[in-house]
């Protein structure tokens, strides 16, 4: 089937830059094989949560614990940017709570919300449970990355399948079958005609900065300090006390 490929987990990257496969610093990941470890739930949980609140920053340097020289809105891609992809690749607000769904991804100010932060919590158990019991792409969809070449080196940006992903890694899987995207300029030798540094939004080191920082050989460590807050739009299934955070 055309662009459906078997690739290596340690090859994949999330949005905020950390690597799959054991590399640590994966919020996914990590629940996922304490799940496994038979850990404390209520614990685990609380972790997670913990987790979430840490990540901050309004902008892209920020968002991948990067210094810029300017201020960039996060993931405006420096090799896709163009008044198209600007336009239709966001359907939420990256800095309302309630519109934008992703608690990794999201800016609020206003802190996250316990429903999606919830949600996550089954997201993640749903698939390990359901690759538990075999994994089967070809039947349920494939994961959805994008290609990124770096001189011989790779990398696949995760556009769909976080949680199978931090699964199959779990469970001990080495590849996964993927619907691999070809954005022919996610190359690093194609800089100087990255559609963000000829229109000069980017500057081209800072440009340069973010492609690189997804090819980090391991995960950087969790910042020390809660950022946000939790808006609890619903309880969750767990003990929770302010001193936690």
């Amino acid at each position: 089937m055309k662009n459906i490929c078997d690739i290596q987990i340690e090859d994949c990257v999330h949005y905020r830059g950390f690597r799959y496969g054991g590399f640590g610093s994966n919020i996914y990941e990590d629940y996922i094989i304490s799940l496994l470890a038979g850990e404390d739930i209520s614990t685990i949980k609380k972790e997670f949560v913990f987790r979430v609140l840490l990540y901050n920053g309004s902008d892209f340097g920020s968002a991948l614990g990067l210094t810029l020289d300017r201020v960039y809105r996060p993931w405006l891609f420096p090799w896709l940017f163009a008044p198209y992809y600007i336009s239709h690749n966001y359907y939420f607000d990256l800095y309302n709570a309630y519109d934008n769904p992703d608690i990794i991804c999201h800016f609020s100010f206003d802190g996250v919300l316990a429903s999606h932060i919830n949600r996550e919590f089954v997201f993640l158990e749903r698939a390990l449970e359901k690759i538990s019991e075999g994994y089967q792409p070809d039947a349920y969809g494939y994961v959805t990355v994008a290609k990124m070449m770096l001189g011989s080196q790779v990398r696949y940006l995760v556009l769909d399948g976080n949680h199978r992903i931090s699964a199959l890694h779990a469970l001990g899987y080495k590849t996964v079958r993927a619907r691999v995207l070809g954005a022919w300029l996610a190359r690093r030798s194609l800089m100087y005609i990255w559609p963000g540094v000829i229109t000069n939004y980017f500057a081209i080191e800072d440009a340069l900065k973010i492609f690189d920082r997804y090819f980090y050989e391991n995960n950087i460590p969790f910042p020390e300090r809660p950022f946000r807050n939790i808006i609890f739009d619903e309880p969750f299934d767990f003990e929770f006390t302010e001193d936690f955070v």
